[in-house]
């Protein structure tokens, strides 16, 4: 159960500093092109780490709902 959680974590630091470099690095240059393209990036890693934490508590439902002992159905 603190697999999930582990690797929840680790995902989102990763797309953190992901886009804290992003930021930082288009931040020097501002144009028009390039704001367009760094907010269209910032909305997909968004995007993809509130699907993440979606997941992750899917996961840790379908988890207590399972059976502790899924061989004695065979």
């Amino acid at each position: 159960m603190i697999a999930p959680i582990i690797v929840t974590v680790i995902v989102l630091f990763f797309l953190l500093f992901y886009l804290g470099v992003l930021v930082m690095s288009v931040g020097e240059s501002l144009g028009t092109p390039i704001v367009a393209f760094l907010s269209l990036l910032i909305f997909i890693t968004l995007g993809v780490m509130i699907a993440m934490v979606y997941i992750l508590f899917q996961r840790l439902k379908e988890i207590k709902e399972e059976d502790t002992d899924d061989l004695s159905k065979y």
